[in-house]
Order: structure tokens, then sequence, then C-alpha cells
């Protein structure tokens, strides 16, 4: 179970809130895909203060917030000069880990699984919604998606693929 969904969620989440001036309990938001610049937020499925997203907001204060998220792990790097950002990975951990063992009840959040044909994909590791409980994952959530979004997905999936390909080829170049 990878956490980088639940990172890139809470970063969504943070950039929605700052933009709109609200408070980051009013933001309801879910990303699926890659980590980082692949991450695909599901603005349909955002709301502030329980409004869609869309309804308050327009394309481009929403791409803007969409897009900081996206790049905020480089952002934050290009802050610290060396080293790697941990504090945010660690809270992510720290809360997927908290329904697993039970501290609160089970709870939704973007993590890093093993599809088998959710959201049409088989055979590879990406962020979706899941159901983390004491089994771990106790089920994935499947949003109907916009067609951006699915093209977004898509082409993140594609993406993961082309890079355990590369990884696969490293494997086999370093055995020889």
């Amino acid at each position: 179970i990878g956490m980088a969904g639940v990172l890139d969620n809470a970063r969504l989440r943070y950039f929605i809130a700052r933009e709109f001036g609200v408070a980051l309990h009013d933001v309801e938001s879910w990303v699926i895909g890659d980590h980082g610049d692949r991450v695909v937020p599901l603005v349909s499925h955002t709301t502030v203060s329980g409004r869609p997203l869309r309804d308050i907001a327009s394309g481009d204060r929403i791409n803007a917030a969409c897009q900081r998220a996206r790049n905020a792990g480089t952002e934050i790097l290009g802050y610290l000069r060396e080293g790697s950002a941990y504090f945010a990975p660690g809270a992510s951990i720290c809360r997927m880990l908290g329904a697993i063992c039970g501290v609160g009840a089970t709870a939704a959040m973007t993590c890093s699984v093993m599809l088998d044909g959710e959201y049409g994909v088989k055979g590879v590791f990406a962020g979706v919604p899941v159901r983390l409980g004491g089994c771990g994952v106790e089920r994935i959530v499947e949003f109907d998606l916009d067609p951006d979004e699915r093209l977004q997905f898509e082409a993140a999936v594609a993406a993961i693929r082309e890079r355990n390909r590369l990884a696969e080829q490293l494997v086999i170049q370093a055995r020889k």
C-alpha cells in the first residue's frame, strides 16, 4: 500500500482551501493516478463547504490550485536545497496506520494499490480511493470520472507502466 495519494490529496486540499479562503476541513477532494506532476485531481468530486468546486470557481482558479498541488513536492525540495521532504509523508503514513491499526474508524483515502480491473486497469499499482481498516485495503472505491479525468488517469497509468518497463530493463542489464 503506497502513501503518495494521501500526501497529494492533503496538498490539494490545502491549496484549494488557501485559494478560496476557507478552512481546510471545509474541502473534500480526491486524487488518483500517479504521484506528483501526473496526479489527477478529481475536480468533479471536489466540494468546498458542501458545494461542488466547479459551481463556485472559474476553471483558471481551479487549475491554479491543482497545478500548485502537483508541483508542491518539487517546490518543497527547492526550499530545502538538500535532503528530502519527510514531515508530510510521515504524517500520511501515520494517517494510514491509524486506520489500519484501529486508532480510528475505517477511513477512505487515496493509496497506491495493485489494480485488478478497477478503473479499467489491470496489473499495475496506481493511486485510487480505498477504504482502509484492520485488514489493510478493505475495498477500492470507484468514482465516475469525467472525460478529462479519465484521459489524465489513462496517461498517468501509461507513465507508470513505462517507468515499470524501464526499471525491468535496468534489472535485466544489471544481471548481465
